[in-house]
C-alpha cells in the first residue's frame, strides 16, 4: 500500500478504548448524561491486540446496561464509513457483530426498546439475603 493511500485510510482508524462508551442506566435521563460515561481500560478481547477499529470516522460505540436486570443496548454512530470496494478490498470492521457475540442474547439495537425495558428494573431485587449494607454519599 502506498503512503498516500495509507494516509487517507488513517482517518478511518479509531482506538477502541476511547471509542467504546459504557453506561449503567438507572433511569431514562441517564442515557443523555455524559457524566456517567466510563471507558474500558482494555478492549483487545474484542478489537484485537492493537485495540483499534477500522473503517469509520468519528466513531462512538455505545454499550449500556440497565442497573438492575442488566438489559443491554448496543449501538454506534459515525460521521463516515469507508466505502466498500474503493481501497483494494479493504473493508470496515463489523463492530457491532464483534461485540454482540460476546454479550448475552437479546441485546437491544433500538434505544426505544431499551428504554421500555428499563421498567423491568422497577422493584427489582437481587437474589439472596441482605447481610450488610452501607450508605455512600
Amino acid at each position: 500500500m502506498d503512503v498516500a493511500m495509507e494516509s487517507r485510510l488513517q482517518h478511518y482508524v479509531a482506538y477502541g478504548n476511547d471509542t467504546l462508551e459504557l453506561k449503567m442506566i438507572r433511569r431514562e435521563e441517564d442515557i443523555e448524561d455524559e457524566d456517567i460515561v466510563f471507558y474500558p481500560e482494555m478492549s483487545h478481547q474484542v478489537f484485537g491486540d492493537s485495540e483499534t477499529i477500522f473503517g469509520y470516522r468519528d466513531l462512538k460505540v455505545k454499550l449500556y446496561y440497565s442497573a438492575g436486570c442488566l438489559e443491554t443496548y448496543l449501538g454506534m454512530t459515525y460521521s463516515a464509513k469507508l466505502p466498500t470496494g474503493v481501497f483494494e478490498g479493504v473493508e470496515a470492521d463489523d463492530v457491532l457483530s464483534n461485540i454482540s457475540c460476546k454479550l448475552a442474547p437479546n441485546v437491544h439495537d433500538n434505544l426505544d426498546s431499551f428504554v421500555k425495558a428499563l421498567s423491568k428494573d422497577i422493584g427489582w431485587r437481587p437474589a439472596g439475603d441482605l447481610i450488610h449494607s452501607f450508605d455512600h454519599e
